[in-house]
């Protein structure tokens, strides 16, 4: 199993695409030609989109790659409602992300957004969901907090895609609307605190580490 991400300015959102054997699992993804590249160069047949949430610079490549690849999206419940609404994925106020980050391009910002933008899963889960994909174990576990319709993929118990749920150097946003951290204390904590010290965690922004050098 080989593991690449591609980051997305100017907010470094973190695609990752995980590639087995001619299968292909493309978790939140952006409009990224280098990655198409890696899956033609790898002749992939088959591809699965994963979505950690609804926010908009996580879910800009869905019908992209559903377009080329014919790739079905799955994510939980929530994050299908809110990917499908511009107020709950956050695209209508993109504006804020920009005037939170001024020194940031604003015409950055629009081209990733796309204002307004939305899209649609084929497949939802509830909570948890256990799939087998090319000999290994994937778990899609709900962690709300962060936005209603946050959740972890976690891959042989080993790599942890976060999302925005874990991000790498600042702490947990869940002051966006729909956010929650008494759901994310009750919900999701619990869960990173069972997961192995040596578990990699591949953030939704940022540079994959560790859980230990997470502070939980």
């Amino acid at each position: 199993m080989q593991i690449y991400d591609f980051p997305l300015p100017p907010l470094d959102e973190r695609m990752y695409v995980v590639l087995e054997e001619r299968e292909a699992l493309v978790i939140d993804p952006s409009v990224n030609q280098a990655a198409v590249d890696l899956m033609e160069e790898h002749k992939i047949e088959k591809a699965v989109i994963l979505l950690t949430h609804e926010h908009f610079d996580h879910i800009t490549g869905v019908d992209f790659f559903r377009n080329l690849f014919g790739a079905k999206t799955l994510c939980s419940g929530e994050c299908a409602v809110g990917i499908q609404d511009t107020r709950k994925n956050l695209s209508a106020r993109y504006e804020i992300f920009y005037l939170m980050n001024p020194s940031h391009n604003r015409e950055e910002y629009a081209k990733m957004c796309a204002a307004p933008f939305v899209c649609a899963a084929d497949e939802t889960f509830e909570n948890y969901k256990l799939l087998q994909w090319c000999g290994h174990s994937v778990e899609l576990i709900s962690t709300p907090g962060h936005s209603p319709g946050s959740s972890c993929i976690l891959i042989d118990k080993k790599h942890l895609f976060s999302g925005d749920s874990l991000v790498n150097g600042f702490e947990v946003i869940t002051r966006y609307p729909g956010g929650s951290r008494k759901r994310y204390e009750e919900c999701a904590m619990p869960f990173f605190r069972r997961l192995g010290g040596d578990t990699i965690v591949y953030p939704g922004h940022g540079n994959r580490a560790p859980i230990r050098q997470w502070s939980i």
